[in-house]
């Protein structure tokens, strides 16, 4: 695809998140097909118009992690995006419904590492060694797509729907927390909404990191020690509106909770 046509789609996409509006799916509106590294093209055009308005990146995110996502999404594949530092909250702060469309939140394990990865096909083993700390986060995604309807490549030209992130205060080491058999619990105004655990992710949280250090190595970048990575939903995405009150409980790690407000 020319250069110029991407930057075209990554417009539409990076207007479309500013204003709020859901749109229709770029293969659509723009009568184009392009494979899953044109995807990728886009996003970084999508990740570099923001950045000259929203400020860096902060953290990782990987989709599609697991069969609850899979299922909902009916897309097999993981997926990986750009988190902002201004997409991040913590426990306890309130989340305001002023730059969402229809958001959705989901529980996940964020992993961090103390050493840079930049191989050819990395493994689970090499992971784990490299693993510095773990907490307990939620990410709040919002596709800008009318009814969270998308193609593979659709919805990573559009930075895998990234729109928010709330984190836990506490870091766990692997010998404080089991992250495989690591649980938790939606609640939305008090009601249980969803459960799921660590090994829905992947079959272990650590097998997205391992997909996710591969694929940029196919596209020349370094995974960085230091970057949080969240390594996908352990439940299907859940809907939330103003005026809920969201709790996510964990088994070991924090717990988290905040009221989605105006």
């Amino acid at each position: 695809m020319e250069e110029s046509k991407m930057q075209e789609i990554a417009q539409y996409l990076y207007d479309a998140e500013k204003n709020k509006t859901a749109i229709d799916n770029v293969t659509e509106v723009f009568n184009v097909s392009f494979d899953e590294q044109e995807a990728y093209d886009i996003q970084d055009l999508v990740v570099a118009l923001k950045k000259e308005t929203d400020g860096k990146t902060a953290a990782y995110k990987i989709g599609l992690t697991s069969p609850a996502k899979i299922k909902q999404l009916n897309i097999d594949q993981p997926v990986y995006a750009h988190i902002f530092e201004y997409m991040i909250s913590y426990d306890g702060e309130p989340l305001s419904m002023e730059r969402f469309i229809h958001p959705r939140i989901e529980p996940e394990v964020t992993i961090v590492l103390k050493e840079d990865i930049y191989q050819e096909n990395v493994t689970f083993e090499e992971v784990m060694d490299k693993i510095d700390y773990v907490y307990s986060s939620v990410e709040i995604v919002d596709s800008r797509y009318h009814g969270f309807r998308f193609s593979l490549e659709d919805v990573v030209a559009d930075n895998t729907s990234c729109q928010g992130a709330v984190y836990s205060n506490t870091h766990f080491s692997l010998d404080q927390v089991d992250i495989l058999n690591e649980k938790a619990v939606v609640y939305i105004n008090g009601e249980k909404i969803d459960e799921g655990i660590g090994k829905d992710v992947a079959n272990h949280p650590a097998n997205a990191v391992v997909f996710l250090a591969n694929a940029l190595y196919k596209r020349g970048v370094t995974l960085e020690a230091g970057v949080p990575i969240m390594t996908g939903g352990m439940t299907k995405a859940n809907k939330i509106e103003i005026g809920d009150k969201v709790e996510v409980k964990f088994d070991t790690m924090d717990d988290i909770t905040f009221e989605v407000v105006e």
